[in-house]
């Protein structure tokens, strides 16, 4: 990624957190999965982001190494409002896990499970 497009998914980042808080979260927090497909009602809702700016902002939100490890079987999404959208599925969380220990083998570091799943 280069360095101008670094400074605009920072500044969307900002600003989506910002304007939809019970979703996104800052980068040090841990983040909550979020809803399958909802760029759309980002589009729908914030007109005046571009929706590359968007685009490039969810594909580095949802492939951080923490949206991974929160990212467990049964673990309930949320839409913009904050609301359940739906469970993590086992093929999300088996990506999430594949996402996981290609990030920290490339890397060197030590492996970093998912925790398991508890019923509510």
């Amino acid at each position: 990624m280069n360095k101008a497009r670094k400074i605009i998914v920072k500044r969307t980042r900002e600003e989506l957190v910002k304007r939809f808080p019970a979703c996104f979260v800052d980068r040090k927090e841990t983040p909550r999965p979020i809803k399958i497909g909802i760029h759309r009602d980002i589009f729908a809702r914030a007109p005046d982001i571009p929706q590359s700016w968007v685009r490039w902002t969810m594909r580095h939100y949802v492939g951080n190494w923490l949206y991974h490890l929160a990212t467990v079987i049964g673990v309930q999404r949320v839409d913009l409002d904050g609301a359940d959208a739906g469970p993590v599925t086992l093929e999300n969380s088996t990506h999430a896990e594949a996402q996981l220990l290609k990030y920290h083998t490339q890397r060197g570091r030590p492996i970093v499970t998912q925790p398991e799943a508890h019923a509510p």
